[in-house]
Parts: C-alpha cells; sequence; structure tokens
C-alpha cells in the first residue's frame, strides 16, 4: 500500500512539474483554462513549428453586434443579457512567437509558451436575440483580429496574456462589418 502510496505521489509530482522547467525554446502542447473580460474558456495550444503554434477555445462569454447609427455610420459594440445564457463563443489563433531563443539564452523564464507573437485570430460569438425580442441585442457576429501580445508564465500553472492590434468584425443579422482596435487580456491556469 505504502508503494502504491508512494508512487501516486510520484506521478502527481511529474505531472504538476511537466512543462514548468524547459531547457530548449520549442513550443510546448498545452490545455488551459482562461478568464478574459467577460468570458471564460477552454483551450488547447499545439504547436506546428519551432516558432508557430495553433490555439483553439470555447467558452461562454459576452456577444457582439455591429448596427447602423442614425447618422449612417456603424457602431460596434458587446453585449451580454443575464435573462438568456451567454453566447457560445469559438476562437481559433495562429501565433508565430519570436523570441523564446533569446529569452532562453538570457536565463529568462520561457515556461508555457512565455514569449512575444504576432497572431491572427478569428472569433465567433453565437446570437443571444431572435427578432421578437430587441432586449437581447447579441447577433451571430465573426471577428477576425492582427495583433501583437506578450504571454508570460506568472509562476506555478498561471499565465497572463496581453495584446493589442487591429480587427475587423462583420455581423451576420445587420450585414454590417467594422474596423476596431483589438486589445486583450487573459489569464490562464494550465491544466496540462
Amino acid at each position: 500500500m505504502k508503494k502504491v502510496i508512494l508512487s501516486l505521489c510520484l506521478l502527481c509530482t511529474a505531472l504538476t512539474s511537466w512543462g514548468q522547467e524547459t531547457t530548449s525554446a520549442k513550443l510546448q502542447k498545452q490545455f488551459k483554462i482562461s478568464y478574459q473580460i467577460l468570458a471564460f474558456e477552454a483551450s488547447y495550444e499545439l504547436p506546428i513549428s519551432d516558432a508557430f503554434s495553433l490555439e483553439g477555445g470555447i467558452g461562454i462569454g459576452a456577444g457582439n453586434y455591429v448596427r447602423p447609427t442614425l447618422l449612417n455610420s456603424k457602431e460596434l459594440g458587446a453585449a451580454l443579457s443575464f435573462e438568456s445564457f451567454p453566447p457560445l463563443r469559438l476562437r481559433t489563433k495562429v501565433k508565430y512567437v519570436y523570441n523564446r531563443e533569446k529569452r532562453l539564452k538570457a536565463g529568462k523564464n520561457i515556461a508555457y509558451n512565455s514569449g512575444n507573437y504576432l497572431a491572427l485570430q478569428s472569433l465567433l460569438t453565437t446570437a443571444q436575440r431572435d427578432d421578437s425580442d430587441q432586449k437581447k441585442p447579441a447577433n451571430n457576429t465573426l471577428i477576425t483580429e492582427v495583433h501583437w501580445g506578450l504571454q508570460r508564465s506568472l509562476g506555478g500553472n498561471w499565465l497572463f496574456n496581453v495584446y493589442a492590434g487591429i480587427g475587423y468584425a462583420y455581423d451576420f443579422h445587420f450585414q454590417l462589418g467594422k474596423i476596431h482596435p483589438a486589445i486583450g487580456l487573459e489569464f490562464s491556469y494550465v491544466l496540462f
């Protein structure tokens, strides 16, 4: 019985420390849960080369819309109605992490794919309204962004991610699109 308990303890220790100490600048696979402003998500990051990764995520959070205004310009917004379940969010991101080798040589932490990156991201938010209920304004919206960001390990299994760039939102209900600044802030916990 003692051997079984000792084996389980060693296994748990190995699993929780896996990926934290990195001696190579290669990107690692990781599954994480994240909190973004008005959204929760689970995502998986898969390296496709030494510097590129593909990340896919699914979550719930604020819905989005683009609608015409009185002056014939377009208004971009986000809406979250607590009268119904928050809309589903599907996200994909291709990242080019460009400074991991330099960070490794300088003795900086590169655990959990920490580094500076350029990314192309697409986010689809589902509708939270129907034509009979104007109190729930979120529509099926596709948001495509190009941004520059930083991803850093905060110690343990925690990650911090911040980015800025430019995006384009297209509302399928109103058939309108709008260019907008893209800003993101995310805290994540890497499960494995």
